[in-house]
């Protein structure tokens, strides 16, 4: 009310710790495999004077199966050993000039390259080595664009001669083919929009979309050299290179309903296709269902592809060597329904949210691969369906969420006619063993539960 207009502020700045060590793990189960894995991380956030990021990744996992007997070392059958290493510039560092790059945010350059060993018990073992340049920027509040000009993978694939031979003798040389040696080299765009909004109550749309293809350097190259393989492939480098062509969409659509309830409906979609020198998709470049953020009564890549039953398989020996390795596909659609509401106030510092919610979809497969149900038949989509329902909590400490939830599994498309809708033996104990020993006989050594246990940190969507 005087007749001063001058505001006297005080900015007090703390800046961030120029180094940083970081050590995160994370612990899965089912009925029968449990999972392992830690890592640990380094950053320096300015490692030449003008806040680059300078960051050393190292982690590992290991999977056990408790239904195999001996020792806990004889019980593993995946082991999963990582290394990576990026440079983040706070600038845009290109020969080319790049669109909409916009006044927004701060934008990046990401340099980055990484080492993997994948071991999946005696039967398959991969070696990658990868190449990665990256530009993200913010076009304004609600854009925001990646492109990654150069990804380039060289993969080293041993296949056991026993796991090659029960997946060709059930004709199924396009899997062998998406295990074996492979060079990867592809570009990507990505986009997003609304991000800013995911964690605020209002009527929204969020959409991120990716497309990618691969390949198609290689091929001029490989026109140039002609160098042939005995399976009829280019090659280049002594392996063959992959051409392909992938699309994915995340759609979402929130609903704020007062207070602090949310309704959210979610599509999550991906389309694959392999062409040109080799007619198999690589196995990095498949998708899979369930997980945290799918279907959640599933356990990730243990959902499909179709109609796909396991006990297909022609005994206990080739279902262990494929464990985690049959169940992807070309095609994929996940849908999600959730209601999100307040439960407690203050918990322990945070405050606790409940959540129900319906998950659907699966991963299907567009060419005969050799494994039964397993192709995408539009006729029959709804059958080739999985239906999940649950519940979960979520503690709320602002900094971050923690995560539980229960998946229940309602249809299963592995079964056939009124067997797919499992929800009949929620209730009914004697049918409930009686069906589950059944499985053991006709599905060893996997084993079924009609629940799942998902932890997370985070919102799922």
């Amino acid at each position: 009310n005087d007749t001063s207009r001058t505001l006297l502020s005080t900015i007090d700045i703390i800046p961030l710790k120029k180094i940083l060590y970081r050590v995160d793990g994370e612990y899965n189960w089912n009925s029968s495999v449990t999972g392992l894995s830690a890592g640990f991380t380094f950053q320096n956030r300015n490692v030449f004077g003008g806040a680059e990021l300078f960051e050393i990744k190292l982690s590992g996992g290991l999977q056990f199966d408790r239904s195999i007997t001996g020792s806990l070392a004889d019980r593993i059958i995946s082991k999963d050993y990582q290394i990576g290493a990026s440079l983040t510039f706070p600038r845009l560092i290109s020969f080319f000039n790049i669109p909409n790059s916009g006044k927004y945010g701060v934008p990046k350059t990401i340099v980055s390259s990484s080492y993997q060993v994948f071991e999946y018990s005696s039967s398959y073992r991969r070696k990658s080595l990868g190449a990665s340049l990256t530009y993200n920027w913010t076009q304004n509040k609600l854009k925001s664009h990646t492109f990654s000009p150069s990804n380039i993978q060289f993969v080293k694939g041993l296949i056991s001669q026993e796991l090659k031979q029960e997946l060709e003798s059930q004709g199924n040389g396009y899997f062998v083919n998406t295990l074996k040696s492979q060079l990867l080299s592809s570009s990507s765009y990505s986009y997003t929009y609304n991000q800013i909004k995911l964690n605020s109550f209002s009527n929204f749309t969020y959409l991120s979309a990716n497309a990618e293809i691969g390949g198609n350097t290689a091929a001029l190259a490989g026109n140039i050299f002609k160098n042939i393989n005995s399976d009829g492939n280019k090659i280049l480098f002594g392996v063959p290179y992959y051409q392909f062509l992938k699309l994915s969409a995340d759609v979402r659509f929130y609903k704020f309903l007062g207070g602090q309830r949310q309704f959210i409906a979610r599509v999550n979609s991906g389309f694959a296709l392999a062409y040109g020198n080799v007619k198999s998709l690589p196995f990095e470049k498949q998708f899979f269902a369930g997980g945290s953020s799918g279907v959640r009564a599933w356990q990730a890549r243990t959902l499909g592809p179709g109609n796909y039953n396991r006990a297909s398989l022609s005994s206990d020996t080739a279902r262990n060597n494929l464990r985690n390795l049959d169940q992807l596909g070309d095609l994929k659609f996940e849908s999600n329904l959730e209601y999100r509401f307040k439960l407690l106030n203050n918990f322990i510092g945070g405050s606790v949210k409940g959540a129900t919610f319906i998950d659907f979809g699966n991963v299907w497969q567009l060419k005969d691969t050799g494994f039964d149900g397993a192709k995408l038949k539009w006729n029959k989509l709804f059958n080739q369906t999985a239906i999940g329902t649950g519940f979960g909590f979520r503690i709320d400490w602002s900094y971050f969420i923690l995560r539980l939830d229960a998946g229940f599994k309602f249809k299963d498309p592995q079964f056939t006619g009124s067997d797919q809708y499992v929800f009949k033996y929620w209730f009914n104990r004697e049918a409930k063993k009686t069906f589950k020993s059944n499985y053991a006989l006709s599905n060893s050594p996997d084993t079924y539960s009609l629940s799942q246990i998902q932890f997370g940190v985070g919102l799922p969507f």
